[in-house]
């Protein structure tokens, strides 16, 4: 079904855009929330217990919505972009903010999550697995290409345990709460002792999720010559 919602119209005109300046060489990403959280952002997230309390209406809801996503999603493809980051809360558990126990997840979020990754198939998929306190073992069979976790953050698996779980590509690696105040030995630091648990191959070094807006232009500079240097050294 193709999209027709505005802000959905306005995204692939914005994509067709950047694809025709910046050419066929120029990889484009664009990030998408799962079908629950485009409810929540809208209606807050204090209404997810609502949600919960009302199974039937809520499937079929979050089914409606998905197929509009999915809609989005086979439409995006024709624009030439590259990659999907597909954001997801999912595999936050009750000990985390905003977290819920497994058979919410397999009935509210899983079911959709599978169809919206399928409808992104040819573009490369990256999950971003959402939050603190996550349980991977929820998408690990996800079936995307790139696995994006704050790792450094307090409660989620480090590099080296995300390592052990996965053969797929890796995209962290870097503390996105404290980019901004660090130096640029730290920095440095930090990227090559990502290095030393994740390897250099299937490994993109990047902040766990969304850095800070203020983050000086120089540190942005040291990570993307870093990465370099890593790259050519690989």
């Amino acid at each position: 079904m193709p999209p027709t919602i505005a802000d959905f119209t306005e995204q692939l005109k914005l994509i067709r855009a950047l694809r025709k300046d910046f050419g066929p060489d120029m990889p484009i990403v664009d990030t998408f929330f799962d079908p629950f959280q485009q409810v929540l952002r809208k209606a807050g997230f204090s209404t997810a217990k609502l949600i919960y309390g009302n199974r039937r209406e809520a499937l079929h809801m979050l089914d409606a919505i998905t197929e509009t996503v999915c809609g989005y999603l086979q439409a995006l493809k024709k624009t030439g972009c590259d990659a999907v980051l597909y954001s997801i809360n999912g595999a936050i558990t009750p000990a985390g903010d905003r977290g819920i126990d497994d058979e919410t997840f397999k009935t509210f979020l899983r079911p959709f999550d599978l169809r919206v990754c399928e409808a992104m198939q040819g573009m490369t998929r990256i999950l971003h697995v959402h939050g603190i306190h996550i349980d991977m073992r929820r998408v690990l069979d996800y079936p995307v290409e790139v696995f994006s976790v704050s790792d450094r953050l307090a409660g989620n698996p480090s590099l080296g345990e995300l390592r052990k779980m996965t053969d797929k590509c890796l995209m962290d690696g870097i503390n996105e709460q404290k980019t901004a105040e660090r130096s640029l030995p730290e920095i440095r630091a930090e990227m090559q002792d990502a290095v030393r648990q994740a390897g250099k191959r299937k490994l993109m070094l990047t902040p766990g999720c969304t850095s800070a807006p203020q983050t000086p232009e120089h540190i942005l500079r040291c990570v993307r010559e870093t990465s370099r240097e890593f790259a050519r050294s690989a």
